[in-house]
Order: structure tokens, then sequence, then C-alpha cells
């Protein structure tokens, strides 16, 4: 089985609108700083190429097939992911292990800007006979399980506002955190709920981005980069799609997915360095953190208030300013994650950039309406 590492990777956007390039254009931007990354020519070298969207997103009826022209996938094989684009990685992370391909380059991107109402297409995800007739706001949801998960745990809102807090001000120093900002707690705290518990500052808005990830075996990566960074393991795992089948307090599809990452690749949670993970929603980020086993239902709030996930404590997470600055860019958050981890094992977050950072866990989710899970390691040393 082959060694699998990152040799490439470019992005666009990160903007709350581009309307100076379209999604072809944007993609083929993300694509070309890729490839200079790593040398490599997408019409001979490459053996495939993976494009992650959704059709209810993009508007388009497999709206995949729209992606690969701009990459260079000329007459070369291609692989469509309607998913989280860490899925997507992950069948290319396939193609290479398994020995069918050498050089996989794996695409998602959005153009949330284009969407008239995202939250409709969220409730066409909810299921039509049980779910759907109820006519709730998808968020209204999310605030559901918020107010469950904080009285079951002893959060407060300034709980959340400490999340808020963190990730914002992480932001920046990212060019990429468009809604990064200075925090008051106290403001915070005070301002009005439109889904309470959670306020307009709990809830991760919508951007624009394009990313490009260029995959490589191990002898490929030795020879085409100076730099690779090697995937110790990745994996995924979906629940039941009723959200009222689901547990309010627990993720079990994400502690499964965990579970499994863990025991395959021999790493445990303290060998973690930094984590990006998904926070769309400001207590989202601390039921993640638990159900990866970064933290424990007992510790979880002291971690959070004595500042273990700060950028200067002991387990960072999200030193990027996660969703809440760069804001969610759909299905391409998993490779977005991917990027801001890339960066910091390369040494070249600037200003964010953490001490001897080695090995990085990436966690992505496909949003409230949903129980898609991805899990990966990656690591700076093969």
């Amino acid at each position: 089985m082959k060694d699998v590492a990152i040799i490439g990777i470019g992005y666009y956007g990160f903007a709350p609108t581009t309307n100076e390039v379209s999604f072809r254009e944007g993609s083929f931007i993300a694509a070309s700083r890729a490839y200079s990354e790593c040398n490599v020519d997408p019409r001979k070298d490459v053996d495939s190429f993976i494009a992650c969207e959704e059709d209810y997103n993009e508007g388009i009826a497999i709206s995949n097939e729209f992606s690969v022209d701009q990459l260079g996938a000329v007459l070369k094989p291609v692989s469509t992911v309607t998913s989280e684009s860490l899925i997507a990685l992950a069948s290319g992370y396939l193609q290479i292990k398994s020995g069918l391909c050498d050089i996989v380059v794996v695409e998602s991107h959005s153009k949330a800007s284009n969407i008239s109402s995202y939250e409709k297409i969220l409730e066409l995800s909810l299921d039509p006979i049980y779910e759907r007739f109820l006519n709730v706001h998808p968020y209204y949801l999310a605030s559901l399980e918020a107010r469950y998960y904080m009285e079951k745990r002893g959060l407060r809102y300034e709980d959340l506002a400490l999340v808020i807090k963190k990730n914002k001000e992480n932001g920046l120093n990212n060019p990429r955190g468009s809604y990064s900002s200075k925090v008051d707690i106290e403001a915070i705290s005070k301002s009005n709920k439109i889904f309470d518990p959670l306020s307009i500052h709990d809830i991760a808005p919508l951007t624009d981005a394009f990313l490009v990830v260029v995959l490589a075996s191990r002898e490929k990566a030795e020879e085409l980069s100076k730099r690779p960074i090697w995937i110790e393991g990745i994996y995924w795992c979906t629940e039941s799609v009723w959200y009222t089948l689901r547990s309010l307090d627990s993720l079990k599809a994400l502690e499964k997915a965990a579970e499994r990452l863990y025991e395959k690749t021999g790493i445990n949670p303290k060998q973690i360095d930094f984590a990006e993970i998904d926070d769309r929603f400001s207590y989202r980020e601390l039921m993640h953190l638990e159900a990866l086993k970064i933290s424990n239902k007992y510790e979880l709030v002291k971690d959070l208030r004595q500042g273990r996930f700060n950028i200067n404590g002991d387990l960072p997470i999200n030193p990027s300013g996660g969703y809440l600055s760069t804001g969610v860019p759909l299905d391409a958050g998993g490779l977005a994650k991917v990027y801001e981890a890339v960066l910091q094992l390369r040494n070249e977050a600037g200003k964010n950039q953490l001490k001897d950072a080695k090995r990085a866990l990436i966690m992505s989710w496909r949003g409230i309406t949903t129980s898609t899970y991805g899990v990966c390691i990656l690591s700076n040393s093969g």
C-alpha cells in the first residue's frame, strides 16, 4: 500500500462575493496555483481527477462534470463526489493508496454568493415525510441541539462567546479571514438571539472559495516536492439521515470515524499538535472536540475556560480562525481546513504560525441537516 502526500495546494477567493470570476475561472486559478507548487503538468502527469460539488448549491445538474475541464482533465479518468470535500480527498487518497494512480487532483468550490436562499436548500435535505412538514428554519434545529447540549454539559452562553472570541481574533492574522474581528465577550453575551440561544455571532456566514489539492504517491512526492505533507490516515462516517433519530448531545458518526482513524493510524489525540475543525456554529466546535476525544464531557468546560484551545494553549483549535472568521465554503470546507493545516505544517502560516507544529487533525461536517463527518491526520514527516 503506497504512502500518500499532498504536494500542491491552491486556492482563490474566501470572500463574501467573487463577482469578478465564474466558478470555472475561480477553479482554474486555484488549480494553476496548486500545479505551480509542484511543477505538475495536468495533461501529462495526472492520472485521475476528482470534483466535489452539490448540484443544489450549483443550480446545475451533475455539476461536478462542469468543474474538471479547467483542471486540465483532457481524456483522463474523472470521479465526481457529491459530499463533503474531505470525503473527496479520501477518494483520491484511496486511488493512490491502492496503487491505481500515482498523482490525483481533487477540486471543490463554493460560489455561495450565487445562491438566493441557502436555508431553503438545507430544508430539502430534511426527510419529506417526517421532518420537512414541520416547516421550521434549519437553524432552529441547531438552536434545539445547542440548548440541549449546553444543559447537559453545564455550559453558559459566555462559554460560546469564548469560542467566538478565540476564532474571530485568530482570523485577524489570516488573509482569508474575511469575517474576523476584535470581540468583546460582554457585548456578544448581550446580543439579541435569532435562534435562542444562538445570536448572529454564533453562526458562521457563507463564503466563496475555490480549492485544488494535488496528491501523490511517495515515489512521485519525493521526486516533485521538497515539502510534502503526508496523509497519515483518513476516515469518514454517516449515521441516520433522520434528524429526529440522532442524539442531541452526542455525535455517534463522528465518534466512530475518530475511533477508527486513531485505531488505523496508531495515533491518539495526545499526539496531535493542533486541529482545524468545523465551527459553523459556536457550540458545535465543543461538540466536535468531545466526539474527537480531544476533551471529554467532564473536562470540556474547564479546558475551554482555562484557554487550552487558544492559539497559545496546549492544543490550539482553529488557529486559522475557523469558519467563524473565514466563512463556510459549502462542501469545499474540508479542503479549506486542509489548506490551513498544510500552511501550518509547512511553517507558512505567517503571524498565526505555531511553534513546532508537526501533526494536525482535520475534521469536516456537511451541516445541521446532515450527519456526514470526515476526519484526517496530516504530518510534515513521512
